[in-house]
């Protein structure tokens, strides 16, 4: 009885060395964790071709009107 439990010993401590080796050579070969990515360069939000939209004038347009230092016919 006491051989077989000697044996079951060494066979789980067996199996545990096996794995840790396992994976040591899992990660040394693999390279360790994945390196983050680079993050893309930015890109504008509008097409880099095509002419530029007029920007409105803050402005809006008056009637003309006569000045009143000016001689009325």
């Amino acid at each position: 009885m006491r051989s077989r439990r000697v044996l079951v010993r060494r066979v789980v401590a067996g199996v545990l060395v096996l794995a840790a080796a396992a994976v040591l050579v899992f990660f040394s070969v693999r390279g360790g964790p994945p390196a983050p990515r680079p993050a893309e360069p930015a890109r504008s939000p509008h097409p880099p071709t095509g002419t530029p939209s007029p920007v409105p004038s803050p402005v809006s347009p008056s009637t003309a009107r006569p000045s009143p230092s000016a001689p009325q016919r």
